[in-house]
């Protein structure tokens, strides 16, 4: 577990575009708690995302959580990529939710996820 997490998904989100230099959205519902496990997956796709992004690509993030689901959409303009998210596809999976990342023809790729908040 990212010790960075412990001051909340969106801090850590948005420390993680800075820290690598990329300007970006992030949208978290404020005060929102997430499960740990599924934090963890958020952040780890969204730091995976930020390896190839560029400052013009300008990377977003978007995290909800509703029905009893926690959900999340990370955009990528200008950047087709598919490697590196596999083992995260695995960790989805075990959590009991999902992942799909799809990459359009104009190169935006999308990684959008769904995880129940309870098991």
């Amino acid at each position: 577990y990212p010790p960075l997490l412990e001051a909340g998904l969106a801090a850590a989100l948005r420390l993680a575009a800075v820290s690598a230099g990329i300007p970006a959205t992030v949208d978290v519902e404020a005060g929102a708690s997430y499960p740990p496990e599924v934090a963890e997956t958020v952040y780890l796709c969204w730091v995976e995302v930020l390896e190839y992004a560029d400052a013009a690509s300008r990377p977003a993030v978007s995290v909800r959580a509703e029905n009893g689901w926690v959900s999340f959409e990370i955009v990528l303009p200008g950047a087709r990529f598919d490697a590196g998210l596999e083992p995260l596809l695995d960790r989805a999976e075990a959590l009991g939710g999902r992942l799909t990342i799809q990459t359009e023809a104009d190169g935006l790729t999308r990684v959008s996820g769904s995880f129940p908040v309870a098991r």
